[in-house]
C-alpha cells in the first residue's frame, strides 16, 4: 500500500521512473520504462518519470502535475531537468509537465502536446492499451532530452516526424498546459 504525502500525493515507488498506481501498465512495460528512465539519468542527469493515478482528487491536472513533480523533486535540482507523464485513469486526462530549466526549450508545450497527440491520444481513444501507448510516449520524451543533451545518436522531432499536429482530433486541448479528455 501507498503512504500519502502531506499533500495527498502518492510516495514514488521504489522503482521511481515508472510508478502505476492505477494498475494499468503490464510488467513489461513498467520494466521498459524504467530502463529508459534509468539510463537517461545515468546519461544526463535529467529524469523522465511516468505516473498513472485513479484520480485527481477533485484537483486539475496541471496543479495536481506541478505538485507532485515538486513534491517528488523530479529531474535534476541544479538545472530542473525533469519531465512528467501523468494519467488519471478515472479522470481521463493526461499530461506532460516539464520543469522550466534546461528542458523548457526543447519539450515546448507545442512539442508535448504533439506527442500526446501522436502517440497517446489515438491510442486511448481507440482503447487500445495503455502500456504500448506510456511506452511510446516515454521513448519519445526520453529521445528528446537526449537530443537536447548532445547525447550521440538522438535528434530532436520535428513537426514531420510526428504528424500533423494542427489535423489532430483531441478537440481543443493541444498543448501541454491543457488537460487532454480521453
Amino acid at each position: 500500500m501507498t503512504t500519502q504525502s502531506r499533500d495527498d500525493y502518492p510516495s514514488p515507488t521504489s522503482d521511481f521512473f515508472v510508478n502505476d498506481f492505477a494498475s494499468c501498465l503490464t510488467d513489461e512495460d513498467k520494466s521498459t520504462i524504467q530502463a529508459l528512465g534509468e539510463e537517461l539519468y545515468k546519461k544526463t542527469k535529467a529524469q523522465v518519470v511516468v505516473v498513472t493515478v485513479q484520480s485527481l482528487g477533485g484537483r486539475d491536472i496541471e496543479s495536481y502535475s506541478i505538485g507532485l513533480a515538486r513534491e517528488w523533486g523530479i529531474g535534476d535540482k541544479d538545472d530542473d531537468s525533469g519531465v512528467l507523464l501523468l494519467l488519471s485513469t478515472g479522470d481521463r486526462q493526461v499530461r506532460i509537465e516539464v520543469g522550466k530549466g534546461a528542458l523548457e526549450g526543447s519539450l515546448t508545450d507545442g512539442k508535448s502536446g504533439r506527442i500526446l497527440d501522436s502517440y497517446a491520444v489515438p491510442y486511448l481513444k481507440k482503447s487500445a492499451t495503455i502500456p504500448r501507448v506510456f511506452a511510446s510516449a516515454t521513448k519519445m520524451l526520453v529521445e528528446e532530452v537526449y537530443s537536447e543533451y548532445g547525447v550521440e545518436g538522438y535528434t530532436s522531432i520535428d513537426d514531420t516526424d510526428i504528424g500533423d499536429y494542427s489535423s489532430s482530433d483531441s478537440g481543443n486541448e493541444k498543448n501541454s498546459t491543457s488537460p487532454l479528455l480521453l
